[in-house]
């Protein structure tokens, strides 16, 4: 169960990326117009920090942090692609100097690297195509049709790089790269989604990469598996915290920090149980998740 919660947690925020020597999760939080990055430790959440204070409310972003990279991908207030790098002596973000790009009004963004800090961003346009933004900071337009305000996620597997995304006849597509650079689409699940989700992340099972899993965040907060061959699980309630409960009680009541460090006190009733995964298939072999690009912990669910 604990690893599923490490999976609705990076769900319920707006994007970020493993620690590099797999010490936890950097997540990027949005509060209205406020972009934060928190580390969490797999038990209580560490530092803290304030990225901008200017991006499109509650949109996506992406972290990207390798030995030789540390980048921020937002949306920002006009819905154009912002690229962000640490200062060091300034010892805070700073905007990078990159093309202008526009990103649908409901549109979202993913982002993966590799070990040698090449990487690729990947967002929806105000036309709803889905557009690839490689390191050399050119565009080029994927053979897809994503509904508008589709979620992205991005699986990296090697140089392998798939793009997942809901398609305008409500089927999760993915948009593969092949070894000569062409891109080509493929529906590959019978799950349809009547209602888009907000956020997805795509996994895959470590012994047998041929299987595909997504789990997904719908606008009310609830988690669901969608599996390859058309079947769907309700997983429960990701509360204000990321934390995932059961479906059928009450999200409890907690102080909740907002990024400038006031607290918010969520209406409560009840104490809620764990969520118990008693719909759900049994899994006996171990997965590994991709978090928009950069690999999550193995699971065991």
């Amino acid at each position: 169960m604990g690893q599923l919660q490490e999976v609705a947690r990076f769900l319920f925020a707006a994007g970020g990326a493993m620690h590099p020597e797999g010490k936890g999760m950097h997540l990027l939080y949005t509060q209205r117009s406020i972009l934060t990055l928190k580390y969490w430790t797999g038990v209580v959440f560490g530092d803290q920090e304030l990225i901008t204070a200017s991006i499109r409310t509650d949109s996506t972003a992406s972290y990207l942090i390798t030995s030789v990279l540390r980048l921020i991908f937002c949306i920002s207030a006009s819905s154009y692609i912002r690229a962000l790098s640490f200062d060091e002596d300034e010892e805070e973000w700073v905007d990078r100097e990159i093309p202008s790009l526009q990103v649908h009004p409901r549109g979202h963004l993913a982002a993966t690297a590799g070990t040698d800090g090449q990487f690729g961003v990947f967002f929806q346009d105000p036309s709803c195509r889905l557009i690839h933004l490689d390191h050399a900071w050119r565009t080029t337009p994927l053979p897809s049709h994503a509904a508008p305000g589709s979620p992205i996620s991005v699986l990296r597997t090697g140089n392998a790089v798939r793009v997942f995304y809901i398609s305008e006849d409500r089927h999760l597509h993915q948009v593969s790269r092949h070894s000569d650079g062409r891109w080509s689409d493929e529906r590959v699940s019978k799950c349809v989604f009547p209602d888009i989700p907000k956020r997805i992340v795509a996994g895959q099972r470590t012994y047998d990469r041929s299987t595909l899993e997504v789990y997904m965040l719908t606008e009310d907060n609830t988690m669901r598996l969608a599996l390859q061959d058309g079947k769907m699980y309700d997983l429960g309630k990701v509360d204000c915290n990321g934390d995932l409960w059961a479906r059928d009680t009450a999200v409890c009541c907690r102080e909740v920090p907002l990024p400038m460090g006031k607290p918010e006190r969520q209406n409560c009733t009840q104490k809620p149980k764990r969520a118990k995964l008693i719909s759900l298939p049994t899994f006996s072999i171990k997965r590994r998740f991709t978090m928009n690009g950069t690999n999550a912990a193995a699971c065991y669910v």
